[in-house]
């Protein structure tokens, strides 16, 4: 049993910190580099298509998962730990529409903006 919880909290921390590390990469390409340093790039399409793809994955993916893996119940996040991607993806979809995520205590966390 107790082999099955530190390998559970392992694919939890492990799946918690990618998240993370994508936040982080959405938020340098919607807000980095400097302007200045990207010229006439700086209103290409290529670039503003880049920056709406990064803060569409951000608000709609990666914020919800991130939210309930740090907060989450957890029959919740075990369910999501365990799942493949596209049922994460379904689960982050929900996680958004709703707004919040219930924790183990009966609270609810409002989805991290």
């Amino acid at each position: 049993m107790d082999a099955a919880a530190a390998k559970l909290e392992s694919l939890a921390r492990g799946l918690r910190t990618k998240v993370r590390d994508d936040i982080h990469l959405c938020e340098r390409l919607m807000y980095g580099p400097d302007p200045e340093r990207l010229g006439a790039d700086l209103w290409s399409e290529t670039r503003w298509q880049s920056v709406r793809d990064a803060a569409e994955w951000l608000n709609e993916y990666l914020l919800p998962s991130y939210t309930l893996l740090s907060f989450g119940a957890l029959p919740e996040r075990t369910r999501s730990i365990l799942a493949d991607q596209e049922v994460r993806f379904v689960i982050a979809t929900a996680i958004r529409g709703a707004g919040h995520v219930p924790t183990d205590d009966g609270e609810w966390v409002e989805v991290l903006q």
